[in-house]
């Protein structure tokens, strides 16, 4: 089954009334949220990675509060041709049920843009919707909602940066199967300060350069645009898409549009951890489809093998160095 496991949910809790009205008043707003995802992640994924290590816990499981977020689908199925498979309600999970028969898991069971639209929005929704309800009424994000309070915002991840996860945090759109709508969505319409993820579609999955057609262009915004985001890197804000011209967004309130740094290389990555930085960046390593999940294995390497067996591909860098450069860029906010 497909899950979620949600972090870090500070500011969550402070708005959930899980404190009594009293310590709500007494409890300063928080200046900076960061919301941390494991992708298909549960309270017995964790247990499983502290057997493993030979410790009783992370240092996350630290944290005074604990809570479980529901987001299984409002309706289940796969969304085909404009409509969910499925017309009646999911009928939500029921931990009792799920240790009794496994095959219940395999009822109404949820997915990333589902869960994500949950843990985006507040709002269950039907598989494969990315920030829309049942519906299809737009949903706000939290991205959204950060840039209408003032603050800066953004998405790391290390799968492509269209894909449903981060998707559901910044765009809307009826299925997640379309990449490339969603990818210009986020550079065109939504006004976040960072975006970072995979999709090179010069570079296969091993981090080496595609000789021919590029392999990725499913997967991010079409070839014309990847070349001009290249070649216009921190001054170009118009780009044609399809048939039409897209502006960027104005990010700051001055009424201009913001251009997109692009950042592509691990040095380019690790110099922007500290330091000045660009005003808005756009970070895609140069690798295809995930930081290192999808590398080729190497050394007889199979799903039973210890971890690490097939080297890491150097040249691209990691979920760490991603996320200290997007803090770089985002922490220039005074407000957050």
């Amino acid at each position: 089954m497909k899950t979620k496991s949600l972090l870090a949910i500070i500011v969550l809790i402070f708005l959930s009334g899980n404190l009594s009205a009293q310590k709500q008043k007494q409890l300063p707003n928080p200046k900076n949220i960061i919301v941390m995802i494991g992708d298909g992640m549960g309270f017995n994924h964790i247990r499983a990675l502290n057997l493993y290590n030979g410790k009783k816990a992370q240092i996350w499981e630290e944290f005074p509060v604990r809570l479980a977020l529901s987001h299984y689908p409002a309706k289940a199925g796969e969304f085909e041709k404009g409509v969910p498979a499925s017309n009646y309600m999911a009928t939500g999970y029921n931990p009792s049920l799920a240790w009794k028969d496994t095959a219940y898991l395999k009822r109404d069971y949820t997915e990333s843009a589902a869960s994500g639209t949950a843990l985006g929005t507040g709002s269950k929704t039907y598989n494969n919707a990315i920030g829309l309800s049942v519906t299809h009424d737009t949903l706000e994000n939290l991205t959204e909602r950060a840039k209408a309070i003032g603050k800066s915002a953004g998405v790391v991840t290390s799968v492509p940066f269209s894909h449903a996860t981060p998707a559901a945090f910044t765009a809307h759109n009826e299925t997640r199967k379309n990449y490339s709508e969603i990818a210009a969505y986020m550079l065109f319409d939504s006004r976040c300060d960072v975006i970072m993820g995979c999709g090179d579609p010069s570079f296969d999955k091993n981090g080496k350069p595609v000789a021919g057609r590029w392999k990725y262009d499913s997967n991010v915004v079409d070839s014309l645009v990847w070349t001009e985001l290249i070649a216009g890197s921190g001054k170009q804000t118009q780009f044609r898409v399809n048939e039409s011209v897209e502006t960027v967004q104005d990010i700051n309130g001055d009424r201009k549009p913001d251009a997109w740094t692009l950042v592509r290389s691990r040095d380019e990555f690790q110099k922007l951890q500290r330091g000045k930085t660009p005003h808005r960046v756009l970070g895609v390593p140069m690798v295809g489809s995930t930081l290192q999940q999808g590398r080729s294995t190497k050394n007889g390497e199979t799903k039973d093998s210890e971890p690490f067996v097939t080297p890491f591909i150097e040249t691209v860098p990691t979920l760490k160095e991603m996320s200290l450069a997007a803090i770089n860029v985002l922490d220039n906010n005074k407000n957050g």
